[in-house]
């Protein structure tokens, strides 16, 4: 186990901050840039998937070429 210090203060539960770790993320932070990562993704696969169905629904599929070749 090892102890990461935050801050160093001048009184023993507050006062001056002496000094204070510049490399030190929150986990709230890490955690909310985990969620907008998330977020990202999952909103290009939505925005994909609407595309598809847009091009299915108009009949214009991509792959269509593919349907004659196992006939």
């Amino acid at each position: 186990m090892t102890l990461q210090p935050i801050k160093i203060f001048a009184e023993s539960l507050g006062g001056e901050a002496l000094w204070q770790n510049q490399k030190f993320i929150t986990p709230n932070k890490m955690r909310g840039k985990a969620m907008g990562q998330f977020l990202k993704k999952r909103e290009e696969k939505m925005t994909k998937k609407h595309e598809k169905t847009l091009l299915m629904k108009e009949g214009q599929d991509e792959d269509a070429y593919l349907d004659n070749a196992f006939e």
